[in-house]
């Protein structure tokens, strides 16, 4: 940690909480800006895929590439355990995904994974710079992408 750094206020550690539940009721809604304004202008979603820029994050939290959702079906984000690490501008936490299908009652698909995460103060409000999700459990590759930052 920069030892000149002021530790982060509950205030901003309560603003990324709520940044990161505005990023998951945008995704789950298929709000691509509303997504979008959840990151810096020339911000990157890493899923495996990359998205970077407004247009790009746009799109992905539109889901472009998957067909309407219907009703009865939808997924749901759910994440916990946030740990603000270092210079108190990353954050990583657990995620639960499930995506559920009404036809006939029973959860279509599930994932365990993480994500981490680099945000930023601009003008006072924190946004994403950097998200990156990779499913459960962390890889050594990811621990040592981490360790390089």
């Amino acid at each position: 940690m920069d030892p000149v750094a002021e530790p982060l206020s509950l205030a901003d550690r309560l603003e990324i909480r709520e940044l990161i539940a505005r990023y998951n009721w945008a995704i789950d809604t298929r709000d691509g800006v509303g997504v979008a304004e959840t990151f810096v202008a020339d911000g990157v979603f890493d899923g495996g895929r990359i998205f970077r820029g407004r247009e790009e994050l746009i799109a992905f939290g539109e889901l472009r590439d998957r067909p309407p959702a219907q009703p009865g079906t939808g997924s749901q984000h759910w994440v916990t355990n946030l740990v603000f690490e270092g210079d108190h501008s990353r954050v990583r936490l657990k995620s639960f995904f499930i995506r559920h299908n009404i036809e006939n009652g029973v959860v279509k698909s599930t994932n365990l994974g993480y994500y981490r995460d680099v945000v930023v103060n601009v003008e006072g409000r924190w946004l994403f710079e950097r998200r990156r999700w990779r499913l459960w459990p962390p890889s050594d590759e990811d621990s040592t992408v981490e360790a390089e930052r």
